[in-house]
């Protein structure tokens, strides 16, 4: 969902802010297409003064997240001084011992966490144990719950929030923003059915309104 589009979520909006302005991390936890990122995303903008968010790909290599998040968070200094990016150790140390000039204070978001390995816990490990950031996780619902457990264990102290589906007039005030902004005239009626069909997933209901801009203008 763009961020235009986004309804709903103010509880769990002002939940995720309060955690980290109180020094606490975030686990997420929910189904795929059910708004977690969209919402850290929301929050991100809401919090943008004094934090700074930086959305890491847990899929992704230990060693390459360090590199994106070294890139974010270190993009005002002179490139010589970073490590190069073959050395894996030297770039985590670099990430959690240089100042950088953005003086706010940094949020890793690691996003899609669908398995724990040795070698991810060991960064998380090493990142949480600097003290110079907050996080947020964003995990798969069907993350084993012992790895639950070893991720709020490695993240401590963290805060639980668990995503359900939209409800009901969330989701039809979703298709009513979608029909003005883009000019569909949607009735109130089709509103209604849409919202009903959708359950509350917000990548469903976006995937039908693109579907439904795409059909408009393929039309002779």
């Amino acid at each position: 969902m763009s961020p235009a589009s986004f309804v709903g979520r103010s509880a769990e909006i002002a939940c995720l802010c309060r955690e980290i302005e109180a020094g606490r991390n975030v686990v997420i936890v929910g189904k795929y297409g059910i708004g977690r990122t969209s919402l850290v995303r929301q929050a991100a903008a809401r919090l943008q003064a004094a934090y700074r968010f930086s959305f890491l790909d847990f899929a992704s290599t230990p060693a390459a997240m360090c590199r994106s998040a070294l890139e974010e968070i270190f993009e005002g200094k002179t490139r010589r001084r970073q490590p190069p990016p073959e050395s894996y150790r030297i770039a985590r140390r670099f990430l959690t011992h240089e100042t950088p000039r953005d003086r706010r204070t940094s949020v890793l978001v690691f996003d899609d966490i669908a398995r724990l390995t040795h070698a991810k816990c060991d960064l998380l490990d090493y990142l949480a144990s600097s003290g110079r950031f907050r996080f947020v996780a964003i995990a798969e619902a069907f993350l084993p719950p012992a790895d639950l457990s070893r991720l709020r264990v490695l993240l401590f102290p963290n805060a639980l929030l668990r995503l359900d589906p939209l409800g009901m007039g969330e989701s039809e005030e979703f298709f009513s923003r979608a029909s003005r902004e883009h000019g569909l005239q949607w009735a109130s009626a089709r509103v209604r059915l849409l919202a009903r069909v959708k359950h509350g997933y917000p990548l469903e209901m976006a995937e039908t309104v693109a579907r439904e801009l795409r059909r408009r203008r393929e039309r002779p």
